[in-house]
């Protein structure tokens, strides 16, 4: 699932989720996102580490596999089947954990042009809970925090499921820094097949990790469903990862 090099400074791992499944720009209007104080300090400790020469670079691989089944309907805090609504989820986890006195700096996706991508319904990318990107804007639903949205499945389960193919058009999507320019995404409409594309500026890993946790990186993939047996469901992903860190 994931390999890496010169173990002793970063480690990588897989959890469960809340499912029993191993745990990895839109319309609505949403604030800007402004680097909390934390955040802010975290920015200007990594630029002062880039320009002395401090930062390290661990390349790793995060591999999200194809759940292989059907949502867990009606467990974990899932509900029955119910079309139209968002009733049930997979959790894919991977934890990303440098050294304890090193702290990340960022999280660069180098390959992350996907070819032959799908999904059923909808997938939301997130970062020690927050979310990186989504295949339809879920932010109605979800708290914000400096301009950023904050995962929540509780906040989520039984609302408007928000898939069919018009709500995950490109201006549909969600992409956090997109607005500002920091940030790309792209996603296939649901349930079909195309490229997707995942591009984020170095504050907007920042921001978040300094609000979080700098030591540690949660990358979570939930997808999404509603009524059948395709739902919850995506094809594997396989993303080549450059982690930026300094002791």
């Amino acid at each position: 699932m994931m390999s890496f090099n010169n173990c002793s400074k970063v480690k990588v791992a897989d959890t469960v989720g809340a499912n029993g499944v191993n745990a990895v720009s839109g319309s609505s209007a949403a604030p800007t996102p402004t680097p909390s104080a934390e955040a802010t300090s975290l920015i200007s400790s990594c630029e002062q580490a880039r320009k002395e020469g401090r930062l390290s670079v661990q390349k790793i691989e995060v591999a999200f596999e194809d759940p292989g089944k059907a949502c867990n309907w009606g467990t974990s805090g899932n509900l029955t089947i119910l079309d139209g609504y968002v009733r049930a989820r997979v959790e894919q986890e991977k934890i990303v954990q440098v050294d304890q006195n090193a702290k990340i700096c960022n999280i660069q996706m180098t390959n992350a042009d996907i070819q032959n991508f799908r999904y059923d319904d909808n997938i939301i990318l997130t970062l020690n809970q927050y979310v990186l990107a989504s295949t339809t804007n879920f932010g109605a639903h979800f708290d914000q925090s400096t301009g950023y949205q904050k995962y929540d499945w509780t906040r989520l389960v039984n609302q408007k499921a928000q898939n069919g193919s018009n709500d995950s058009t490109p201006d549909k999507q969600y992409c956090a820094g997109s607005a500002q320019g920091l940030s790309s995404c792209l996603f296939p409409a649901t349930e079909t097949i195309g490229q997707a594309k995942l591009q984020f500026d170095p504050k907007v890993i920042q921001s978040i990790l300094g609000m979080t946790n700098p030591t540690q990186a949660k990358l979570n993939l939930i997808t999404t469903g509603d009524n059948d047996s395709t739902d919850c469901q995506h094809v594997p992903i396989r993303l080549l990862v450059d982690i930026e860190y300094f002791m």
